[in-house]
């Protein structure tokens, strides 16, 4: 018995589960002191000092306060104020929450950037094709974080090892490095506010990378180009064009991790529910065994649980 509570409780997920709780009540303060002791005075110093909190309309003769709290004693008041209020702090929270994922996302972005050559020891000029996977690996980090001028030197490292490769009448290992430089181009691109440019690229190098074979030693793509593709038209607003994009990757790259959770997500936006529950269903089934839990998987178990 005891052996199993131990391994019950120091199990991944719940561990995790623990440090989520505890770091998101934390959180939770520095929100509410955020939006009660910086947000709300700003908005008052905006409106005059002007408080919503305390405006209602008497619905009966016996409301007399001035307060909404002892005018609640008084009778019944339709507290419109204080339902202002509570929306005014969601907005300035959601607002908060949503540029804290935009810099989460940047900086997980700016790690990719940086992903190192390794071993430093071997010796990567006789291996373009591995080399330029970490060229990709950081140049799509540095266009997706926004930092468009490392973006650009990888960009050219790319077309360097893909001449050498070309060179050396090393077709496949060519091709691949020049799907990779259109991905890049892309994603560079829409850094920019390019946004056909990006569209038009990525198309290009989805397009490439279906008419590729896949080589018979190695695994598949890091990331597939259609999939990048599908990212983008969601960044863009286009989630309907994003989930025919993912569907057709799935299709060639089947029962992937982040093409089931981009798939799901594109047919939550686009209103499409039969299908989100769908591929979170499936996405949830393929994470079965895992013993921690991705916010993908939370995010499908609460839609199919809500739904």
């Amino acid at each position: 018995m005891v052996a199993e509570f131990k391994k019950f409780a120091l199990r991944g997920n719940v561990v995790d589960l623990a440090i989520g709780v505890i770091i998101g009540a934390a959180f939770g303060a520095i929100i509410q002191s955020l939006v009660s002791d910086v947000m709300l005075p700003v908005v008052g110093a905006l409106t005059g000092g002007f408080d919503f909190s305390n405006h209602f309309i008497a619905l009966s003769p016996k409301v007399t306060a001035d307060s909404l709290a002892e005018a609640r004693k008084q009778g019944a008041v339709l507290a419109w104020g204080n339902f202002l209020t509570l929306v005014i702090n969601f907005i300035i929270v959601a607002w908060m929450l949503f540029l804290l994922v935009k810099v989460m996302n940047r900086l997980l972005q700016a790690e990719a950037a940086k992903v190192p050559l390794h071993p430093p020891t071997l010796a990567w000029q006789k291996f373009p094709q591995a080399e330029s996977i970490v060229a990709f690996a950081r140049g799509l980090g540095a266009a997706r974080g926004g930092n468009v001028p490392d973006a650009k030197r990888e960009l050219a490292r790319l077309e360097a090892l893909r001449d050498t490769l070309t060179a050396a009448k090393n077709t496949y290992w060519a091709n691949q490095a020049e799907i990779q430089r259109l991905a890049v181009t892309g994603w560079i691109a829409r850094a920019e506010g390019k946004n056909d440019d990006a569209v038009a690229l990525l198309r290009q190098a989805a397009d490439k990378e279906d008419a590729t074979e896949k080589h018979p030693v190695t695994p598949g793509a890091i990331q597939p180009a259609r999939e990048m593709l599908a990212e983008l038209l969601i960044d863009l607003n286009q989630p309907a064009k994003a989930l025919a994009e993912f569907e057709a990757s799935q299709k060639v790259e089947p029962n992937r991790f982040h093409g089931l959770a981009g798939a799901a997500r594109a047919a939550e936006l686009a209103g499409d529910r039969a299908k989100a529950k769908t591929y979170y269903e499936q996405l949830i089934a393929l994470a079965k065994t895992a013993d921690s839990e991705r916010p993908e998987i939370v995010k499908a178990r609460a839609f199919v649980g809500t739904k």
